[in-house]
């Protein structure tokens, strides 16, 4: 019986094997995937007995085999039998063969699965330039290379070169169907790039294109399958990291109600759901139930896997954040003692994961105002990143030395803290470019530090570069341009360049004026014109100024006590400065 099935199995690849020869490689991972990898390796040495060592249909068998060991997770030695296929591919058939593409991109895969992601890239470039000419430069069988491209720069974190990879996959899918197609390929080219514009802080086009994935998703895999899940808890991430926590919080329960169905509650998958959905609540203070949260992940985790886990380790940082947040700080420096003697062990493979409760170990630090120990928490974090990414300036870097700059500037090293702005600066030039929010915050780190360095021309130069960034990101009348405007102003006036200070401030001024706001905005700026005229010694026009600002800020729906208080101050304090003859003046008045 056994001997039958296994002659079948091998009739089953060698007819397959013909119509592949004779008209295109076809991908039959669904097939291989079902399959025994002993059943793999007879088909093999049967091919080799039928048709030789150098065959096409050999070839085949040999790259079955090797796509077997992939899916069974053994990288080496799918390694080994897919580059002896290609090699046989090349020497039998040449080097623009359906087969060649279809090695080369399960190479692309096996090193991608490795995390080798240079590798990964280099393998589905050479699959991608092989396919166009193969196929032509439209075919569908690009879209695999294509995506794995993409796939390969995202994790490299080069998103604006991944971008129009994904989206020439989905073209070529277009123009084949008409449509898009709701297929796993689409759905996962619909991913990234949704995932892409959130990195890109193109916050709208990231929320349309989740949408759009999702339904694809549902469509292509079902409803209540693995990769549904992980869509949604892609965008429920996206959407918490943004701060629309309800729908967020909706996308995680409905995903956490998936995985019960298909892992059951006691699974890993469910608990790192249970865990994200904890993070959240912890966020938005519901404190009860994020702490709810944390202990039912934290008792099935050790269930499952015992007490010496890293699934353990995160969920005791997790309780100890969550302990901090409620000032129970005896409470949160216990859990994370108790996790730092897990993490020394169950991380030694996973570096990443060790950075990570390293900064968090230096959060609980920074609260308690222990910035020394803080600080060393988060030179950890980044010496284990740096060695991970082995010098490259990562996204994961630039999270941790945000930390590390409020550590640094809480400890006065301002000439550290200089040196980190510069290296936020870089890094998310090369990663991300210079118009977005994160290079906005870079600079204005920059400018704090300037500012403690009484550096004012520095200050002015950094201020007139994010002006800049400000005008394409939000517009010329936006009130953020008005609101630099207004700071630019407040350095000239500082540094007694009033003529320069009235030129920015009347710039401010005429675009508040424009703008249906409260009136606060306005206020201010014309509080610090009465400010610039008290400078110059012109009392009258101060008080004017101060009085036009206090005007309005009695007519706000909310009114600032604490910036009246400070403007009916201005005007008494200039009108002591006026001559007993303009008092008499004024009062008449």
């Amino acid at each position: 019986m056994k001997k039958k099935y296994i002659i079948s199995l091998v009739l089953f690849f060698l007819f397959q094997s013909m119509v592949v020869w004779a008209y295109g490689y076809k991908n039959n991972d669904s097939d291989i995937k079902s399959q025994k990898i002993e059943d793999l390796e007879y088909a093999l040495d049967y091919a080799k007995t039928i048709y030789g060592n150098e065959h096409p249909r050999t070839a085949e068998a040999m790259s079955n085999l090797g796509r077997g060991y992939y899916f069974k997770g053994e990288m080496d030695k799918a390694i080994l039998f897919m580059e002896e296929s290609l090699a046989m591919e090349k020497k039998i058939l040449g080097n623009e063969r359906p087969g060649v593409v279809y090695c080369l991109n399960n190479l692309g895969d096996i090193w991608f699965y490795k995390k080798n992601y240079s590798k990964s890239l280099d393998y589905y470039k050479r699959a991608l330039s092989t396919a166009e000419k193969v196929y032509g430069r439209n075919d569908l069988n690009l879209t695999r290379s294509l995506n794995g491209i993409g796939s390969s720069l995202y994790e490299l974190e080069k998103y604006r070169k991944a971008l129009p990879y994904f989206k020439k996959a989905l073209e070529t899918e277009k123009q084949a169907f008409g449509h898009y197609e709701a297929n796993p390929k689409v759905a996962v080219s619909f991913r990234y790039i949704a995932n892409i514009y959130g990195k890109l802080e193109e916050k709208e086009k990231a929320i349309d294109t989740f949408e759009t994935a999702l339904e694809i998703y549902k469509t292509a895999f079902g409803y209540k399958k693995e990769e549904t899940i992980v869509i949604m808890t892609d965008f429920a991430d996206y959407l918490c990291s943004v701060k629309q926590y309800t729908k967020g919080i909706d996308l995680y329960e409905q995903a956490l109600s998936i995985s019960k169905v298909i892992y059951k509650v006691n699974h890993a998958k469910t608990t790192s759901i249970l865990e994200k959905l904890a993070k959240v609540n912890l966020n938005i203070k519901n404190y009860d139930k994020a702490k709810w949260l944390y202990i039912k992940a934290l008792n099935i985790n050790k269930k499952i896997y015992g007490a010496n886990h890293e699934t353990v380790v995160s969920n005791l940082t997790g309780l100890g954040t969550l302990a901090a947040h409620q000032e129970k700080y005896v409470d949160a420096k216990q859990f994370f003692e108790n996790a730092e003697k897990i993490a020394f062990n169950v991380y030694k493979k996973n570096p990443a994961k060790m950075a990570q409760f390293q900064a968090d170990f230096g959060d609980f630090y920074f609260k308690v105002r222990s910035y020394e120990k803080a600080f060393n928490r988060y030179n950890n974090a980044i010496l284990i990143v740096n060695k991970i990414s082995k010098g490259d300036l990562s996204l994961d870097l630039y999270r941790y030395n945000n930390k590390l700059l409020k550590c640094v500037y809480a400890l006065k090293k301002y000439d550290t803290a200089l040196n980190i702005c510069f290296q936020n600066i870089k890094i998310i030039k090369n990663k991300i470019g210079d118009n977005n929010e994160k290079q906005i915050n870079n600079y204005n780190n920059l400018i704090a530090v300037w500012n403690k360095l009484s550096k004012f021309e520095k200050v002015l130069d950094n201020h007139i570069e994010v002006l800049e960034i400000e005008k394409k990101l939000y517009g010329d009348y936006s009130v953020e341009v008005s609101y630099r405007l207004y700071l630019i102003s407040s350095v000239y006036n500082m540094t007694g360049d009033y003529e320069k200070a009235i030129s920015y401030l009347d710039k401010a001024i005429s675009i508040e004026s424009l703008r249906k706001g409260d009136g606060t905005n306005l206020a201010v700026y014309l509080n610090t014109y009465g400010e610039i005229f008290f400078n110059l010694k012109q009392y009258r026009k101060a008080i004017k100024k101060y009085q036009e600002a206090l005007d309005i800020l009695n007519k706000t729906p909310q009114k600032n006590r604490d910036k009246i208080k400070i403007i009916e101050m201005n005007i008494k304090n200039s009108e002591n400065m006026l001559p007993e003859k303009e008092m008499k003046l004024l009062f008449k008045q």
